[in-house]
């Protein structure tokens, strides 16, 4: 069920030794498309959204996916994100458009302080294209402290839909190269997951 303000989340427990391990959040992905729905997360945005450490006593909790439909010269798919997927490259460099997230992580920083991996919605960081490269850094550099927003380059966007279309730009989902795309769509399926975090 998805989570409501004030509500506890999850419930720590310890992982039966026959349930699958994920390595990051692109590996559960893999484990979701297989069928799988129930699976430990060793590292990730995930695991750091909740500060959870890596002991034997871990954090049991349904987790969000985002279906993200990619259009390119490629071809079409569709991918699963449980952590964060960029469009464009570089850390707010001159070419991110956006970045969508379960997490509010993007790297080591949280990106968008209100994401929720179970909250049934979807969260996007959007970077104006005229956003120029002094003002990203400065951005890149305040998102230690949360900072970063709110900022007249930087929107965030929060739903159950997303849709994305420009020039074709590098995506990449939790971490791994997709491809070049040039439109993006994404949707939540709330409670894809049980993972142990």
């Amino acid at each position: 069920m998805v989570i409501r303000a004030g509500e506890p989340w999850g419930e720590p427990g310890r992982p039966p030794g026959s349930i699958p391990v994920a390595a990051d959040e692109a590996a559960l992905g893999d484990l979701w498309v297989g069928g799988v729905r129930e699976a430990v997360l060793e590292s990730g945005t995930l695991r750091s959204s909740t500060g959870t450490a890596t002991t034997d006593l871990r954090l049991r909790a349904e987790v969000d996916a985002i279906l993200v439909e990619l259009r390119g010269p490629q071809g079409r798919s569709v991918v699963p994100v449980f952590g964060t997927m960029v469009i464009g490259t570089g850390p707010f460099g001159t070419r991110i458009a956006a970045i969508v997230t379960n997490s509010g992580f993007w790297r080591t920083r949280r990106v968008v302080p209100a994401a929720h991996p179970n909250d049934g919605t979807l969260d996007v960081l959007e970077v104006a294209p005229g956003m120029v490269l002094a003002q990203r850094y400065l951005a890149w550099r305040r998102s230690v402290r949360f900072d970063h927003l709110p900022h007249p380059d930087l929107v965030v966007r929060r739903g159950t839909e997303w849709t994305w279309t420009g020039s074709p730009c590098t995506a990449w989902v939790d971490g791994r190269r997709v491809g070049r795309v040039a439109h993006v769509g994404c949707s939540v399926r709330a409670d894809a997951m049980r993972v142990w975090l």
